[in-house]
């Protein structure tokens, strides 16, 4: 059944936002400000669109105190500019310990869906467009999805016209994770048709097709780790066109208000730090293993003391144990 039938000619894809109080470590303190005129952008862009989507991780930490106020009010400023209905499919930054439940009890994302947004978790019950959210075991890869997909309302029959928005670790063959990854053969012998777009990996997978369905990937928003890729990546949003078959049923759109990485990141200071960490690296492997019988902070950084470090590897290793004991690393 053709998306047209049910309204619907077209979808903007929003992948990972990962909206925070303060800026990562790598970034420059415009890092916040910057997301938010994207965002803007995209609100500005979605003009002709039927629905927006946003695939996951729209905030970036799950206590709800590292979250302001403010951070919440200015997204639901966001969400609230839209012309056509807001969707969010929970990521794995969204909830506590992986429940869904917790997204209503304690978590900002919750506060979006008061503000109007409509969240996506099944079929939506106007649009043909099924939401799939972050699952804590991916062990079995694509039966979860068989498993999504069957339960509920089948109102709209086969794929072949439908969207699959999922928040979950997809790659593309040859591109595997070996560490966490949902192959997209899985996805697409679940599926047998249709299309999937889908969250959590912030990389740039473009589009592709694996034994019949279009999958994609844009890559996220978010710039917030100092890689390679996201030096040279310019953030973009999707559009998925249900009146457009293959390949050519998404579109990338990049954003003209992304800026340059050296407005981003602070290179120098991240490439002194990767230089400083390397040293430190080079530095234990020399020394070998070392066991502390204390276990504070203080502890460690006394034994340190007494093995000759540097003084810009022990500021790396304070700041290392100081941010483990705030619960701070990420």
């Amino acid at each position: 059944m053709a998306g047209r039938e049910y309204g619907v000619t077209s979808v903007c894809l929003v992948g990972d936002v990962h909206l925070s109080d303060r800026s990562p470590v790598s970034c420059t303190p415009q890092y916040n400000d910057q997301l938010f005129t994207m965002l803007h952008e995209v609100v500005d862009l979605s003009g002709s669109a039927d629905a927006v989507v946003f695939s996951g991780d729209v905030f970036h930490a799950k206590a709800p105190h590292r979250t302001s106020h403010r951070t919440v009010q200015r997204m639901i400023d966001v969400v609230q500019a839209f012309s056509c209905p807001v969707f969010l499919v929970p990521g794995n930054h969204d909830m506590q310990q992986d429940r869904l439940a917790s997204i209503h009890e304690t978590q900002p994302f919750g506060t979006l869906l008061q503000a109007g947004a409509r969240l996506l978790v099944g079929w939506d019950r106007e649009f043909p467009i099924y939401g799939v959210p972050w699952l804590q075991d991916w062990s079995d890869h694509g039966e979860h999805f068989v498993e999504w997909l069957t339960e509920g309302d089948s109102r709209y029959g086969d794929l072949q016209n439908c969207l699959l928005v999922a928040h979950a670790p997809i790659y593309p063959p040859g591109r595997e994770n070996p560490f966490e990854c949902v192959p997209a053969s899985d996805i697409a012998g679940a599926m047998q048709a249709g299309y999937c777009y889908y969250g959590h990996v912030h990389d740039h997978h473009g589009t592709f097709t694996v034994d019949g369905v279009t999958f994609c990937n844009q890559g996220a928003l978010s710039r917030g780790s100092l890689q390679e890729e996201d030096l040279t990546r310019r953030p973009a949003v999707t559009y998925w066109y249900s009146d457009r078959s293959g390949d050519a049923a998404f579109e990338r759109v990049e954003l003209t208000s992304a800026p340059p990485a050296d407005q981003v990141f602070r290179v120098a200071e991240a490439a002194e730090r990767v230089d400083h960490r390397d040293r430190l690296e080079d530095f234990l492997a020399a020394v070998g293993r070392a066991e502390v019988a204390q276990t504070s902070v203080e502890a460690v950084l006394a034994h340190l003391g007494t093995l000759g470090l540097a003084a810009p590897e022990r500021a790396l290793a304070e700041d290392v144990l100081r941010s483990a004991e705030a619960g701070e690393l990420r």
